[in-house]
């Protein structure tokens, strides 16, 4: 279904909020599967991706807008941390994971001296249908952080 270059930069890579990849995806049932495959070590420092174990069981919740660049959609709500059994993401090179749709997930800012860069597929059953009212909710919010980042790259120029 995709296929995606996910790039941290040493220093520079942002935190990405709380998500499942069918806010993105809106897939009727949500049948797919995020494959990542780890180019560099992917480690706490540089900004691991932490799973929420079990917790592709509630289905979709609701998501909005972040304004993170990079990262136009997180949950409505922020879940408590406390209630969600978090697993870091650590891998080495040319390791991988696989997570399904609906489970959460976010990662951090990358503190390290190195990049995180991970190749992303996104394997989904044929039968699955796109949930039209979803997507342009999710469409929405995507221009909206369009609008957000071209506001604030002309408030940096003026």
């Amino acid at each position: 279904m995709a296929v995606e270059l996910f790039a941290k930069p040493a220093r520079v890579g942002s935190a990405v909020p709380y998500h499942q990849d069918n806010g993105y995806f809106n897939l009727t049932p949500p049948d797919a599967l995020t494959f990542w495959l780890a180019l560099d070590d992917s480690t706490v420092e540089n900004g691991c991706v932490y799973y929420a174990r079990g917790s592709h069981r509630q289905g979709l919740l609701p998501h909005k807008a972040s304004l993170v660049p990079g990262n136009s959609w997180g949950l409505a709500e922020r879940p408590d941390p406390s209630q969600l059994d978090e697993v870091p993401g650590i891998i080495r090179r040319g390791s991988s994971i696989l997570h399904h749709c609906c489970l959460l997930h976010r990662s951090d800012r990358n503190l390290s001296d190195r990049p995180r860069r991970g190749l992303l597929m996104v394997f989904k059953g044929a039968h699955c249908l796109v949930n039209t009212a979803g997507m342009e909710i999710y469409l929405a919010a995507a221009k909206a952080l369009q609008e957000h980042v071209a506001r604030q790259n002309a408030n940096a120029t003026a």
